[in-house]
Order: C-alpha cells, then sequence, then structure tokens
C-alpha cells in the first residue's frame, strides 16, 4: 500500500531500486544502498522500504530518526492488503523497535522562570510546548539548546548523549538589562557621532584651508589661485 492508503501495482523502477538496494546492503556497502531506498521511498512509499530507510538510519547513529521511521512504517502497514505480509512486516517493525529503544538517548529541557510566545530550540529546530519539561528522543552526539524571547535572553546550552543516556538540560531565562537591550542602538549612536565628528572636522580642515589660499591670493595671481577669482 501508498503512503494515501491506496494499494497500487508496484513500480518497476522502485523494484530494481529496492533489489540494487538489498544487494548493496548484503555486501555491507550501506553508503551506496541508503540513497536507492530513499529513491525508492520517494516514488512509491510503502512499509517494507521504510523499514529499509529506518535501517539505514540506524546504522548511521541517527537513533532517533530511525525510530520515527518504524512508527511511518508501523501506520504504513495497516494498509497491507495480503494479511500474511502485513503480519510478517509487523513482526520486523516491532522486532526492530524493541531492540532500538533502549539504545535511544532521551533529552528533557527545563526551563526557569518560563515566560509566554517564548522559543525553545534544540539544533535550531523549535519545540513544541509539549515537549519541554519532559523526556523527547535525540541522536547521540552532541545536541545544542537555545531560548528566545523578547525582553529575555538565556545561554545557550550544549549537551553530549551517549547511546541510552537520559540527561537534562536547564535553559536559565532572564530579563535583558538595560545595557543590553540597548547595546546595539548605542553602538550605532556612537557609531554615527563618530561620523558625525569626522563630517565636521573636514568641513572646518576645508574652510581652513579655502581661508588660507584666498589669504595668499591677495598678494599674488598664481595659477592655483585662478578658481577663487
Amino acid at each position: 500500500a501508498s503512503a494515501d492508503g491506496v494499494t497500487r501495482a508496484p513500480d518497476p523502477a522502485v523494484v530494481e531500486l529496492y533489489r540494487e538496494a538489498r544487494d548493496l546492503v548484503n555486501a555491507g556497502r550501506w553508503d551506496e544502498a541508503c540513497p536507492k531506498f530513499e529513491q525508492a521511498m520517494a516514488r512509491q512509499p510503502t512499509a517494507s522500504i521504510l523499514i529499509n530507510v529506518g535501517d539505514c538510519h540506524v546504522h548511521h547513529g541517527k537513533l532517533a530518526k530511525a525510530m520515527e521511521d518504524y512508527d511511518i512504517a508501523r501506520e504504513l502497514n495497516r494498509e497491507t492488503k495480503d494479511e500474511g505480509r502485513r503480519v510478517a512486516l509487523t513482526s520486523e517493525i516491532e522486532l526492530r523497535a524493541k531492540k532500538l529503544a533502549p539504545r535511544i538517548p532521551m533529552l528533557r529541557i527545563i526551563v526557569e522562570n518560563p515566560v509566554t510566545d517564548m522559543v525553545i530550540r534544540c539544533d535550531g529546530d523549535d519545540l513544541e510546548a509539549e515537549k519541554i519539561g519532559v523526556d523527547i528522543p535525540v541522536d547521540p552526539g552532541a545536541h545544542v539548546v537555545t531560548g528566545e524571547v523578547i525582553g529575555y535572553e538565556a545561554a545557550p546550552r550544549t549537551v553530549t548523549l551517549k547511546e541510552g543516556a537520559r540527561e537534562r538540560v536547564t535553559l536559565q531565562l532572564v530579563r535583558r538589562s538595560f545595557a543590553s537591550q540597548h547595546r546595539a542602538s548605542i553602538s550605532l549612536g556612537v557609531g554615527a557621532l563618530a561620523l558625525a565628528g569626522a563630517g565636521a572636522g573636514l568641513a572646518a580642515w576645508t574652510a581652513g584651508a579655502h581661508g588660507s589660499l584666498t589669504e595668499t591670493c591677495k598678494t599674488g595671481t598664481p595659477s592655483e589661485c585662478r578658481g577663487l577669482r
């Protein structure tokens, strides 16, 4: 079945991509196989293809993403018409999910002094409000947590998780100081004053030079004075 639940005849091109990808996996050539699974999935989404995409993500250490793949594959498989195949695919999905779950790191983001309209991000992606203060699955590795809201600031926090780790990170939202809020405008103001001062100095120098040249020209008619006459 496809992603929209409509059963379609297998696309020959997809069948060939899938076969090539499976052969590459069996040969241990994952870097070549995985793009083919992705291409096949883009052309004709099926539970069986998505299971393999999930396996690719596991192989490359993207454990949380792999679990998302298995979850979606579970949904797609509900539309599989052949009962025997549906049961077999369900078994494959559940086996993978059960083995993978303990390996996935979980990160809980705590916000001190939460405020309305705050935007909390993990690795640049906005987090829904319901994901704040609860364990969320992430891939192993380093993650950067940031907070943003008008009038407040929070120092970014970086946390590194290993497989199976459970970590918490706390963001402290504090009101911006007057100096902090106006630092940019003050900087711009100083720059503008400096520029204005430079302009005034240049104008004064030009006027002084013009006056000196005028006085010099009263006693003679050098060629450089012609423009002043």
